[in-house]
């Protein structure tokens, strides 16, 4: 549900949905984290912050710079019941037709209906030159 729940929500017409998918899914002490971070953030209102911090621009750059995004994932089998591995992909394209291709893989750690604990790996990047 929060994977589909995030495919759905459309960026350009504004970033407050992710922010309730996030109130919605995530739990109150929330841990979240990725391989280049040397601490991982801790607390909704601290990873509330982070996500505003690349959410904003993004809805501005759909909304006023004419870019057009689409985002796909697919999951992949994990050991624990209490976790989620997914594959994702964020292709954004520009006004003039140049792409740039997002690819990670996240982590989530689940403590009944919350994600208590996200972690994001292998980032990788691909743009038009």
């Amino acid at each position: 549900m929060l994977n589909t729940a995030i495919i759905q929500a459309e960026i350009s017409e504004g970033f407050e949905g992710y922010l309730e998918i996030f109130g919605k899914f995530y739990a109150d002490d929330v841990q979240v984290s990725s391989e280049t971070q040397h601490e991982p953030i801790r607390g909704k209102a601290r990873v509330t912050s982070f996500l505003l911090s690349f959410l904003v621009p993004l809805h501005v750059l759909a909304e006023v710079g004419g870019l057009t995004m689409s985002i796909k994932e697919s999951t992949i089998s994990g050991d624990a019941a209490n976790e989620i591995h997914s594959a994702w992909t964020l292709n954004i394209v520009g006004a003039s037709g140049k792409t740039c291709t997002l690819n990670w893989r996240t982590l989530r750690k689940w403590k009944g209906s919350r994600v208590c604990t996200s972690t994001t790996m292998t980032y990788s990047e691909v743009a038009d030159r």
